[in-house]
């Protein structure tokens, strides 16, 4: 049984507008080819019924310019009509192919993780190394082998893919993109965090859409962001100073420690958590930091969530490896002069060496100097000593 929001995802991503257009295309050629249809037509009855009205000698001339000009008017309504029939089957194909983006749009909304990916393919390439529970529900299919002497062994896979197959596991799992990715791990490793992985797994499990899916809102992590983007969850911050719920439709909202959260009290909400939640069943195992109560539809956040009740087992190292190597984080490199908080520009004074404390100390040792050819530095080219330089005369 296909659950609501799967349903809802098709039927917002049906083409209505095709029928549409093909019934427009279609009846607008079929008008454009009656009058051609009538208009050659015309002659062939002229010519039949001329010998009856007069005589051959005094018809034949009018007949004939009868018949050219019929004959002229139906090229002219012929030609009319299939250039018409040819817009309205551009038509048909613009519609198609607006319809078929629009779909994807919608898709990719939801799904901002898979950009456009197959979920089944996704699945064959990840799940040997790990589950992703919160990526779908429908188990993966398994393809049936007619020659299995011909499969190749799998090899083992690279240092450098499994850093990312790991990393891609967190990143579908939690249905984020990269650059949210990037923004969670900066949060990581600032300075005085000791242990960055747990920090950032931490984040991504006080994400709201995260909270509906841990409590059995959702069936996955794309059905919790819907549920959520649909304003069907509201929430009560103590951190605000609120005094009552407000709804919400922000999917990556961190929550705190203290914030209260309940499902809409309108119908239609309460409609989509009952058949999410009778859908699941009772095997949704509620964690120590989250409460909820499957009665009134209400629930707590109270606690930094434990590195052992994480939603999805993660190898800690690679994921360290790969944001911390040299392929990781783009961190902002910013530098003061000595004794002040003035930032010194990239390009500093017209492209002369920035008075760094490195480059201070890398003058005073004359590193460089001595390099030849290529690699002489641009402050001796055509000298024999620094220029600008206070430490050589």
């Amino acid at each position: 049984m296909a659950s609501l929001f799967e349903v809802k995802i098709d039927m917002m991503a049906s083409i209505p507008r095709t029928s549409a257009a093909l019934i427009l295309g279609a009846t607008l050629a079929t008008l454009s080819a009656v009058p051609a249809f009538l208009s050659s037509a015309a002659p062939r009855v002229q010519q039949q019924s001329a010998p009856h009205l007069s005589s051959p000698g005094q018809a034949a001339p009018a007949t004939a310019l009868g018949a050219r000009a019929a004959a002229s008017e139906a090229t002219s309504s012929a030609s009319f009509g299939l250039i018409a029939a040819a817009v309205g089957a551009l038509a048909c194909v613009a519609s198609r192919r607006s319809a078929r983006q629009r779909g994807s749009l919608i898709v990719r909304n939801y799904f901002p993780s898979a950009c456009g990916r197959p979920k089944q393919k996704v699945l064959r390439r990840l799940e040997p190394f790990g589950a992703i529970p919160a990526w779908t529900t429908k188990p993966l299919l398994r393809r049936r082998l007619i020659q299995p002497w011909r499969k190749h062994p799998t090899r083992r896979p690279s240092f450098y893919k499994r850093q990312l197959v790991e990393k891609q596991r967190v990143r579908f799992h939690y249905n984020i993109n990269e650059h949210q990715m990037q923004v969670y791990m900066r949060r990581a490793f600032r300075k005085g965090v000791e242990y960055p992985v747990d920090n950032f797994m931490q984040q991504m499990e006080s994400r709201l859409d995260n909270f509906c899916w841990r409590v059995g809102l959702a069936p996955n992590m794309a059905a919790a962001r819907h549920f959520v983007k649909q304003g069907h969850l509201q929430i009560l911050s103590g951190t605000m100073n609120q005094t009552e719920f407000r709804s919400v439709n922000v999917p990556s909202l961190r929550l705190k420690v203290g914030d209260r959260m309940r499902v809409n009290p309108k119908q239609s909400a309460k409609n989509h958590a009952k058949f999410y939640m009778d859908q699941i069943g009772g095997a949704v195992i509620i964690p120590d930091h989250l409460k909820w109560d499957t009665e009134t539809l209400e629930g707590e956040y109270l606690d930094i969530c434990d590195a052992n009740d994480l939603g999805i087992d993660v190898e800690e190292k690679y994921i360290v490896m790969w944001y911390s190597g040299q392929r990781g984080l783009k961190r902002k490199h910013t530098r003061y002069f000595e004794g002040t908080d003035k930032v010194i520009t990239k390009r500093y004074n017209g492209g002369r060496t920035r008075p760094t404390p490195e480059n201070i100390l890398n003058i005073k040792r004359g590193i460089g100097l001595n390099c030849r050819g290529r690699a002489r530095p641009p402050c001796l080219w055509g000298r024999r000593k620094p220029l600008n330089s206070p430490y050589y005369d």
